[in-house]
């Protein structure tokens, strides 16, 4: 008898367990769900102070933020969280970025202390970029973000070192994309461009002009046809064929 007790005594004890998570899980979503606090001035939010065992780390990553947020109109915000329950990085980094940058110049990186997981949100559609100098396509980005982890060895940031390395890249890699889009194309590659026109506008002449002569054919072919008068000439040297003058016309032939 005492084990069952004990036993639902446990039970129990799970039950009110299970139940507190489940709430602090809906609680967690609904807290995720409001309004996210103001954009930071700098450009870093580190709630966790991660950062603050290394100074030069943070003075790194908001130096660089800052330059190209002066430069290129280009924001990039960063918030580590030391755990986050109720939401993932990514989500978070979602949700801050439709707050923080609704024009969509620029990206939200959250960096989970415990995990060391690292969420990013930006733009997916490829549409950035139209109209907007400040916008960076979104499979631009994919492959700067690509090069980014592929410099990192692919593993996410350990140390404020590493994260301030993975926004450097970045933000490296955003401003060159700027640059190559300001650039005018290479005489060589002009040249080729000139070059394919040409032999496309001759390729479509010649195109043309076989097309004229096929359909002259075609006509040509329903055209009035006739056969030499019919002549009695005698053979000559003992030909067999033989040729004369003759005031006769043509005649014309039966109709095909």
């Amino acid at each position: 008898m005492g084990r069952a007790e004990g036993f639902r005594a446990v039970k129990r004890v799970l039950h009110w367990l299970g139940l507190w998570l489940v709430v602090g899980i809906l609680a967690g979503r609904i807290a995720a769900a409001e309004k996210a606090p103001p954009a930071p001035a700098n450009g870093v939010v580190d709630a966790a102070g991660f950062l603050n065992d290394d100074p030069e780390a943070l003075a790194r990553i908001s130096e660089t933020i800052l330059t190209l947020r002066d430069e290129r109109n280009f924001e990039i915000y960063l918030d580590v969280e030391q755990g986050l329950i109720a939401v993932t990085p990514a989500e978070l980094a979602s949700q801050y970025r439709g707050d923080w940058l609704p024009a969509g110049n620029g990206l939200v990186l959250v960096f989970e202390t415990d995990g060391r997981i690292l969420g990013i949100g930006r733009e997916i559609g490829d549409g950035a970029g139209d109209g907007d100098a400040a916008r960076v396509p979104g499979f631009e980005m994919t492959a700067i973000l690509e090069r980014v982890r592929e410099e990192m060895g692919g593993k996410s940031p350990e140390s404020p070192a590493d994260l301030a390395n993975f926004v450097e890249g970045l933000a490296a890699g955003v401003e060159s994309y700027f640059s190559r889009r300001e650039e005018p194309p290479p005489r060589e590659r002009s040249l080729r461009m000139a070059m394919l026109i040409a032999g496309v506008m001759a390729l479509v002449g010649l195109c043309a002009i076989a097309l004229g002569g096929w359909f002259r054919h075609s006509r040509g072919g329903n055209a009035a046809r006739f056969r030499f008068p019919a002549s009695d000439v005698r053979e000559r040297l003992g030909a067999p064929c033989g040729a004369a003058v003759t005031a006769r016309k043509f005649a014309r032939g039966p109709e095909k």
